[in-house]
């Protein structure tokens, strides 16, 4: 594999160089170990279904339902694990809300695999759930002006209503001078 770097930025070279160091010892310790990260368990499991049929087939017929809840927050190579488990995806209900996704950075969630679902799984049906049980009006009018500018959402999704739409509740804003003192 080549790499190409873009003129005037010699740093690029050295991070690459530092980060594939890090990655060779890691894995060596692993090895040494004999261990796997965590976050690699999935893409083997992915691996082992696709490079041994007859466990996939095993692991398929002990599974004839699966719930998977925060469905928003699995990243690609997880949601092809959950979809690899059912041999009949009729068994499958995922449960989300793209607009609370909060781990694509850290885990490289992928919120959209929630929104295209009924694309990727045939015969989907899709009940939106847009009543919320805990938070007031104020508080929900104020979110959804803010969730209405998020780029990955189901289409034409309604705004989230209160349960109880009589507790209008109180917003208060409250200004700290730093972190520090938010946090005393």
């Amino acid at each position: 594999m080549g790499l190409a770097f873009r003129p005037g930025y010699p740093e690029i070279r050295h991070n690459i160089a530092t980060y594939l160091q890090f990655a060779n010892s890691y894995a060596a310790l692993q090895k040494f170990y004999n261990c796997i990260d965590w976050f690699r368990v999935v893409n083997l499991a992915v691996h082992l279904f696709d490079s041994h049929p007859d466990v996939l087939a095993k692991e398929q017929a002990s599974i004839e339902h699966l719930l998977v809840d925060e469905y928003q927050d699995l990243n690609r190579k997880d949601q092809e694990f959950v979809r690899k488990l059912l041999a009949d995806p009729n068994g499958l209900c995922v449960v989300g809300d793209e607009d609370q996704s909060i781990y694509e950075t850290q885990r490289f969630a992928d919120p959209n695999g929630l929104v295209t679902f009924d694309q990727t799984v045939m015969a989907t049906k899709t009940l939106p759930l847009t009543f919320c049980h805990r938070c007031p009006n104020q508080i929900l009018s104020k979110a959804n002006v803010l969730i209405a500018k998020n780029k990955v959402r189901m289409k034409d999704k309604a705004p989230l209503r209160a349960m109880h739409p009589e507790n209008n509740g109180r917003v208060v804003t409250i200004w700290r001078r730093s972190k520090k003192a938010e946090v005393e």
